[in-house]
C-alpha cells in the first residue's frame, strides 16, 4: 500500500508534529509512506520516508491520485494552512485532532486571508443563514464565537464534507461526527504514545534540570492555553499553602498567563521552562510526582501530554469532560468541571498519599502501555484505510451495477409498469449486492 502523509513535522512546535514523529515509523514497517511536506524537516527524527516538498511545485493532483490513500493531519493551529487546501484539492483521510475547528478557520480567513467575508461565508456553509448573521456580529463586538459553547459551533462540516473516512482518537469526538455524518466511515484509534522501558531514573533527571530532591513537584505540560485553566491550578496550590512544592509550567504560553503568575505571590513555587524540544518534553514528564490538566471547554481533543505522564507512571489530575472522561477509573483523578472548591482539597489528598499516587501511577502506565502503543495505532490506521478502500469499490460497483441495468431495461423497453419484471430484476439486484457486503 502506498500512502501520502501530510502532518506538521519536527521542528515545527505542535504536538501534531511529536504524534507523527512516534507514528511513522511503526506506519513506514506497515506500507510504503511518502511524506508531504510544506517546508523544512528535521529528517533525522523521522523513517527513512520520501520526502515531497509540495509548497510552490506545480500542480500535483495527478500524483496525489497515484497513492492507495492520502492521509491528512488537521488541528486547529495555522500549522494545518497547506494541508487542509491539499485535502480539498484531493480528498482522502483526515486525521481530526480536534473536534472544534473553528479556532483553525477564524484564523485561515481573517488572518491569512484577511477575509471577513469568507468567515461570514464558511459560517453560513456550517449554520445557513443564521450562521452567517452569528459571524458578522462576532466581527462587530470583537467575541470569538467558540468562547461560550465551542461545541454548538465546531466549524467543521468543510472537512468533514470532504473527507473519504474521518479518524479520531476519542469515542467522544466519534459520536459527534457519526450524528452530522452517519454516511461517512470514521474510526477512533488511540493516540500513539511510547511507553520508556525500563523509565528513567526520577533523581538523574531532577539534578540534570536543577529541580531540588525533596520538592514535590506538580506539572502542567505542553501548550499553555486559556482552556487548559492554569490560573485555577495556581490558586489551588497558593491554596494548598505548602513551602516544598514546586509547580512546573513545561511550554509556550501567552503574556496573560506570565501576567497571572507575576502577580500570584507565588514566584518561588513556579518555574516556567517555555518550550522545549520532544526529548526535554519527555524527562519533563517523568521527573513531576503529579500532573494536572483542567482543560476546559473541550475542543474535542485528546492530550498526549497526559498519555505521556501516565506512560511516565505519574499520577494526574484532569477535568472529566470529553476524551478525559474516557480515561479508565483508577488511571487519573477526574474531577468536573468547575473544580475551584475541590481542586485544592484533591492536591493536598494527592501529595500527603504517596501510596495512593503510586497505585495511580502503576494503573496509568500499564493502561498507556496496553492501549496506545505506536504499533497498535499504525495497525489501526492501515486496517481502516482498507475498510475505507473496500467500501468505496462496493459502492462503485453497485453503482456500475443499478446505472447498467437501467440502461438495459430502458434499451430493451422495460418502464416501471411492467411489474413482474421489474420485480424480478430487483430481485437479482438484491442478491447481487448482498454478496458484495
Amino acid at each position: 500500500m502506498r500512502v501520502a502523509y501530510f502532518s506538521p513535522l519536527p521542528p515545527q512546535r505542535t504536538g501534531v508534529a511529536d504524534y507523527s514523529r512516534e507514528l511513522l515509523p511503526e506506519l513506514n514497517r506497515l506500507a510504503e509512506v511518502d511524506i508531504w511536506a510544506d517546508g523544512p524537516v528535521a529528517s533525522q527524527t523521522l523513517p527513512a520516508s520520501r520526502i515531497v516538498n509540495y509548497t510552490g511545485s506545480p500542480d500535483l493532483r495527478e500524483t496525489l491520485l497515484g497513492y492507495d490513500a492520502a492521509i491528512y493531519h488537521m488541528g486547529n493551529s495555522s500549522a494545518h494552512r497547506n494541508i487542509y487546501e491539499m485535502m480539498l484539492r484531493v480528498p482522502g483521510i483526515v486525521v481530526m485532532h480536534d473536534f472544534v475547528l473553528h479556532h483553525f478557520f477564524a484564523s485561515y480567513y481573517l488572518e491569512a486571508k484577511s477575509s471577513p467575508e469568507s468567515y461570514i461565508e464558511e459560517m453560513a456553509y456550517n449554520y445557513g443563514e443564521r450562521g452567517g448573521e452569528l459571524a458578522r456580529e462576532a466581527l462587530r463586538r470583537r467575541r470569538q464565537i467558540w468562547e461560550d459553547d465551542p461545541l454548538r459551533y465546531p466549524l467543521n462540516y468543510r472537512v468533514l464534507d470532504a473527507a473519504r473516512g474521518v479518524i479520531v482518537h476519542s469515542d467522544f469526538a466519534r459520536k459527534l461526527i457519526v450524528r452530522s455524518h452517519p454516511q461517512l466511515p470514521v474510526a477512533k484509534i488511540n493516540l500513539a504514545v511510547t511507553v520508556a522501558d525500563p523509565p528513567p531514573d526520577p533523581a538523574v533527571l531532577r539534578r540534570r534540570y536543577g529541580i531540588p530532591a525533596d520538592r514535590f513537584v506538580v506539572g502542567s505540560l505542553g501548550f499553555g492555553s486559556p482552556a487548559k485553566r492554569l490560573e485555577m491550578v495556581l490558586e489551588a496550590i497558593r491554596a494548598v499553602g505548602r513551602d516544598d512544592i514546586i509547580y512546573l509550567v513545561v511550554g509556550e504560553m501567552g503574556e496573560r498567563l506570565r501576567q497571572q503568575i507575576r502577580g500570584s505571590g507565588l514566584e518561588n513555587v513556579v518555574r516556567t521552562t517555555g518550550y522545549v524540544d520532544f526529548e526535554v518534553f519527555c524527562d519533563y514528564c517523568n521527573l513531576i510526582d503529579l500532573g494536572v490538566d483542567l482543560r476546559y471547554p473541550t475542543m474535542g481533543e485528546s492530550s498526549a501530554s497526559i498519555c505521556r505522564i501516565m506512560g511516565a507512571g505519574k499520577p494526574c489530575v484532569v477535568s472529566n469532560v470529553g476524551w478525559f472522561a474516557e480515561i479508565p477509573d483508577g488511571c487519573a483523578v477526574k474531577l468536573p468541571p468547575a473544580p475551584e472548591q475541590s481542586l485544592a482539597r484533591c492536591l493536598s489528598d494527592l501529595i500527603a498519599n504517596e501510596s495512593r499516587r503510586r497505585s495511580i501511577g502503576e494503573n496509568a502506565r500499564k493502561y498507556i502501555r496496553e492501549n496506545h502503543s505506536p504499533q497498535q495505532s499504525a495497525a489501526a490506521y492501515i486496517r481502516f484505510v482498507q475498510d475505507v478502500r473496500t467500501a468505496e469499490r462496493r459502492s462503485g460497483i453497485r453503482r456500475t451495477i443499478i446505472d447498467g441495468l437501467g440502461k438495459a431495461m430502458a434499451e430493451i423497453g422495460i418502464e416501471a409498469g411492467d411489474e413482474h419484471l421489474v420485480a424480478g430484476v430487483s430481485e437479482q439486484i438484491a442478491v447481487l449486492l448482498r454478496h458484495l457486503n
